[in-house]
């Protein structure tokens, strides 16, 4: 066989089933989830660089506009303990269209993760986001753990 039967856990197969959608997918095609980011990892992104917001049971591409502060943050310091509760954020392409919220909670935002093969490795590759450094290389069908929906 040169195809995986994968289960979506964030689709059911019809509305309102507990049977979650099913579909083969080549090999060549796979890739592990995404690993989970960094509880700080906003404060590594840049205003104008790429995040993932989770919207609509499914992970849009977006650009981080400003991180909202928390209420009683020391404004001018610099630092915080924690992250930002909130964040403003435009969603890229035809979801920019759909009406997406702008102002989101920060749980509901991740690395805006790239899969990128490794030159000469057939069917390896690492997770890149431009806020982290690289988690490493793995095999395309290896489990990594994943990363849930919020």
């Amino acid at each position: 066989p040169h195809a995986a039967l994968v289960e979506f856990l964030a689709f059911a197969e019809r509305d309102g089933a507990a049977q979650r959608l099913q579909e083969w997918v080549a090999w060549h095609r796979l890739r592990p989830a995404p690993p989970r980011a960094p509880s700080d990892f906003l404060h590594a992104t840049r205003a104008g660089e790429g995040v993932q917001l989770w919207w609509e049971d499914a992970w849009w591409e977006a650009t981080l506009l400003e991180e909202l502060a928390l209420q009683g943050d020391r404004e001018g310091q610099g630092e915080r303990a924690e992250p930002p509760a909130r964040a403003r954020v435009r969603l890229r392409g035809a979801a920019a269209l759909v009406g997406a919220p702008q102002s989101v909670v920060c749980g509901q935002l991740r690395p805006a993760w790239e899969w990128r093969l490794v030159e000469g490795a057939q069917g390896y590759g690492e997770w890149v986001a431009p806020c982290i450094a690289p988690v490493g290389v793995v095999a395309a069908g290896e489990p990594d753990g994943g990363i849930p929906p919020p």
